[in-house]
């Protein structure tokens, strides 16, 4: 009976063995590891021979060769490699333990496939940890499709490129601290990550549409310091569970961005200019919404929010799609507050709030107040839901200063 595959060809071990004898080969006793080598004890495993664990401090370069040896082991070291080369475990699904402390690049699908439970979990050294941690680069696929994966930090990585953890189904903490450039993609179909931190992400490629593709249990993400998402549509769109976020430096807020998101929260937009079509289009809990820096609302930009009470405006808005039905903002039925600046000048369309019943009078009156005075200038519309009309009349709300500074108080 001969191997149907021979790793320890490069020994002189050939299918029929050393001594010619079929049955030499197939003991792994007559057989003389190489330093660094450790064979499997498993018998199963001993009939062909493959190295459990393979160790070696002073060389710089992983040979390809010797990958080809290195099939079924699940453990490895190789402290002295300053790059984890293409594909190099990508044919080692037991690999679950591993020490490169010098490695700084690693390249596409190095790690692709193995089965570590952690990547440099901090404090632990013990069995099922990857320790990298001078790792900068982490290229296509690195550690994807890892099914073993629960946590991941890299303290020094600052370059995620596309697919890294792609698959890794159990993944569930990420910790990217000085990461700059991060292909979204890079977490695609992580289905049990809950939190992404991102604090310095400032960078990335075009990309998908769908920027956390089947991040379904993603709760968290925290990109404060990303100025320019491209403009991606459906940002989240996967991100069923999604309660807060804060990406306070984002300039615009894509289309539908935030759309169907029944449970969020919380979200800074504290530097977003420009509120996209659709981007909080049926948001359940969000409660108080801040737009201090908005100067654009496109068409149903905030619309079935029915969680929503509080929208505070900033001095910029310049853009607004009035309509008596669906314009910019419509359909948020406990919307009571609205606060604008003093002196607020708003578009030369209006300003609407068609199918938000409950605006308080006090809303009404501090906004005609606040209103920047249009006499001599064409009329500005301001729009109200009818049953604000009922409350203005049962409060005796006097709403002349409109008419005075020259707006129509309209109601639908």
């Amino acid at each position: 009976m001969g191997f149907q595959y021979n790793p320890l060809a490069k020994f002189g071990f050939d299918e029929v063995g050393a001594s010619g004898s079929t049955t030499a080969a197939c003991e792994c006793k007559k057989v003389v590891p190489s330093a660094g080598e450790t064979f499997w004890n498993d018998d199963n495993h001993r009939r062909m021979n493959y190295v459990r664990f393979y160790e070696d401090n002073e060389t710089s370069v992983i040979p390809d060769e010797l990958v080809a040896v290195l099939l079924q082991v699940d453990w490895v070291g190789f402290d002295n490699v300053e790059t984890v080369p293409n594909s190099a475990f990508s044919r080692s699904p037991f690999l679950f333990r591993g020490s490169f402390v010098k490695a700084k690049n690693v390249e596409t699908s190095a790690f692709r496939g193995i089965s570590a439970f952690f990547i440099n979990k901090p404090g632990y050294n013990n069995e099922q940890n990857i320790v990298i941690p001078n790792a900068v680069t982490l290229g296509n696929y690195s550690f994807s499709h890892n099914n073993s994966l629960i946590e991941a930090y890299f303290p020094k990585a600052t370059d995620i490129y596309y697919s890294v953890f792609e698959g890794c189904s159990r993944l569930r903490e990420l910790v990217l601290p000085v990461c700059r450039w991060f292909e979204p993609t890079a977490i695609a179909g992580c289905r049990s990550l809950e939190s992404l931190t991102l604090p310095k992400w400032t960078h990335c490629g075009v990309g998908e549409n769908i920027c956390f593709k089947g991040c379904s249990s993603l709760v968290s993400v925290s990109i404060p310091a990303m100025r320019l998402l491209p403009q991606w549509s459906h940002l989240f769109k996967d991100c069923n569970r999604l309660s807060h976020v804060d990406m306070r430096s984002q300039l615009i807020v894509p289309d539908f961005c935030f759309a169907n998101k029944p449970y969020l929260t919380t979200v800074n937009i504290a530097a977003a200019t420009t509120v996209g079509t659709g981007a909080f289009w049926n948001v359940g809990y969000l409660g108080t919404l801040d737009m201090p820096s908005v100067s654009k609302l496109e068409h149903f930009s905030i619309r079935d929010c029915m969680g929503l009470r509080t929208l505070n405006f900033g001095s910029n808005l310049s853009q607004f799609q009035y309509s008596n039905t669906v314009g910019s903002i419509s359909n948020c039925p406990v919307l009571e507050t609205v606060t604008v600046p003093d002196n607020w000048t708003i578009p030369q369309s209006g300003i609407s709030f068609p199918g938000c019943p409950n605006i308080t009078g006090t809303t009404v009156k501090n906004m005609g107040e606040s209103l920047a005075d249009n006499t001599g200038n064409p009329i500005k519309k301001v729009g109200f839901d009818g049953n604000v009309k009922n409350t203005l009349a049962l409060e005796g709300r006097d709403t002349s200063i409109f008419a005075d500074k020259n707006y129509q108080l309209v109601f639908f």
